[in-house]
Formats: C-alpha cells, sequence, structure tokens
C-alpha cells in the first residue's frame, strides 16, 4: 500500500472524525446549554457559545475539506465507504461523551447501518455530472425536488404534530437538508464548467442554486439537529439522517445526472441495509417515547 493510498485513507477517517464528532459535541453542548438556560432563566443563541461553533465548524467546514482531500487521492470508491463507516466515531462518542445506553439492538441495528454504508460505497458509483447531462434531464431534476420537497414538507408537519413520531420526522427532515446540501455539492463543478464556457446564465441559475439550496440546507440541518438533541437520543436520531442523506443523493446522482453503478449486486443490498438498520432504530424511537 503506497503513500497515496494511506493519506487518503486517514483524510477519509479525519473526515469522518470530524463529521460524527462535531454531531457529538452539537448534542453535548446543546444539553447542557439547556439545563443552564432552565437553571438561570436566562436563555440565550446557541451561536454565542463558542463550543457549540467549534462543533459546527468540524461539522460543517473541516470534514468537507478532509473529504475532499480523501476523494481526491483514493477516489470516491475507497473514500466513501472509509467515510461512511466513520459511524463507529458516533456511537463511540455518544456512549462515552453524552453518556447514552446502547442495548444489543441498538448495537445489531448500528452494525447493519455500518454494512451497509460499506457495501453501498463500495458499489462503485461513477460518472462525472456535465452542464449537458444537466440540461437533458433538467425534468428528472425538477421531479426529484418536487418529491424531495413533499417529503420534508411532510415531515415537518408530523415533527410538529406528533410528539411520538417528532424524532423520526425531524431525521427524515434533517436528511432531505443534508440532500440539497450534497445535490449542491455536484452542482459546483457544473458552475465552473459553464464559467469556462461562458455560459453565463447557466452560471448564474447554478450559483443561485447552490447559494439557496445549499444555505437552507446548511442552516436547516443544523436547526433539525438541535431541537432532535434537545427531544430525544441521539443515538436513534442520527442513524435516520445518516440513511436518507446516503440514499436520496445516489437516486438523484443515478436518475438525473447519469451516474453510473458498477456493483450492482453490492449497491442495492447496501441500501437494503441502510433502510433495515434505520427502520429498526427509528421503531425504537417510537416505541420508547
Amino acid at each position: 500500500m503506497n503513500f497515496t493510498v494511506i493519506f487518503g485513507i486517514f483524510m477519509a477517517l479525519l473526515a469522518a472524525f470530524f463529521a460524527q464528532f462535531g454531531l457529538v459535541i452539537q448534542k453535548k453542548r446543546v444539553n447542557t446549554l439547556e439545563a443552564r438556560f432552565a437553571r438561570t432563566g436566562i436563555k440565550k443563541t446557541y451561536a454565542a457559545d463558542p463550543i457549540w461553533l467549534t462543533a459546527i465548524f468540524m461539522n460543517v467546514v473541516l470534514a468537507v475539506i478532509c473529504n475532499s482531500v480523501a476523494n481526491a487521492q483514493i477516489g470516491i470508491a475507497l473514500a466513501v465507504p472509509v467515510f461512511n463507516g466513520g459511524i463507529v466515531f458516533l456511537v463511540i462518542g455518544l456512549v462515552l461523551i453524552c453518556g447514552e445506553k446502547l442495548t444489543k439492538l441498538n448495537l445489531f441495528a448500528v452494525f447493519l447501518l455500518i454494512a451497509g454504508l460499506i457495501l453501498t460505497g463500495c458499489g462503485e458509483v461513477s460518472g462525472t455530472p456535465t452542464v449537458a447531462v444537466f440540461r437533458e434531464n433538467m425534468v428528472s431534476f425538477l421531479i426529484f425536488m418536487a418529491a424531495l420537497a413533499v417529503l420534508g414538507t411532510a415531515a415537518f408537519v408530523v415533527q410538529k404534530k406528533s410528539k411520538k413520531l417528532m424524532i423520526i420526522a425531524l431525521g427524515v427532515l434533517a436528511g432531505c437538508f443534508m440532500t440539497l446540501n450534497l445535490l449542491m455539492g455536484q452542482i459546483i463543478p457544473l458552475a465552473v464548467e459553464a464559467a469556462a464556457a461562458k455560459e453565463i446564465l447557466w452560471v448564474f441559475i447554478f450559483i443561485a442554486l447552490i447559494i439557496v439550496f445549499g444555505g437552507g440546507g446548511t442552516v436547516g440541518n443544523i436547526l433539525c439537529n438541535q431541537k432532535a438533541f434537545k427531544n430525544g437520543n441521539a443515538i436513534n436520531y442520527l442513524p435516520i439522517v445518516i440513511a436518507i442523506q446516503n440514499i436520496l443523493p445516489v437516486i438523484v446522482g443515478v436518475a438525473v445526472l447519469q451516474q453510473s453503478v458498477g456493483r450492482i449486486w453490492c449497491f442495492y443490498p447496501g441500501l437494503l441495509l441502510i433502510i433495515a438498520g434505520a427502520a429498526l432504530l427509528s421503531k425504537m424511537q417510537a416505541d420508547a417515547a
């Protein structure tokens, strides 16, 4: 194994560490701050807390940078399963830092998720989206965005109306917001391509999409995280987010951006394991509510 591969794997693991531990620290800090607010009667915005801001920086900025470097070094076929396997950091952090308890059923569900994420990553989804491909599939893109809006709206309504299903719905909603982020990340190269070809109209269209949906996805995801952390166990919420943000971007990549799956026998069983693990944790949360 040469240095490039070792370095790429290290960066993918580092990206997973920043992404997962950033969420763990957010969970811990939200609980601490809410207890302080209840005790003192003085409520401040989370953005005034440096520890919470550091956690957001880890999750939003450092993880993205490290993952980009990993993709450049070893390619998405290897970087993705290594990064997604980093859910182990999430479980370790929730147990050691947040004091959450894991049952045997919890561990089995997490095992299903890890196995599914690794299999999906090894499915070798390939293909570089282009402006021409995007233009040819505009109708598919609009249909996907409409379906995402319907799913997100339904989840928003459910988390408002049902206390029992709040954590599940918040997980789905946060996953929809993260899907917007990941999709806009795929559109960034299209904006660069359009700029190089001096297609000014498409440059403006892509930049508008990135700002509106990328920015909205980031803010929405953060808000969902904080509400979920205040109202339930992160070990039951975050796997749902992880499942949604892994499945939906792949659907849009294959159906809209015309990327191909190299190992169908590996990829689709992986998706089924992700759904099974997330559904198991979701049911446990609903039963406990």
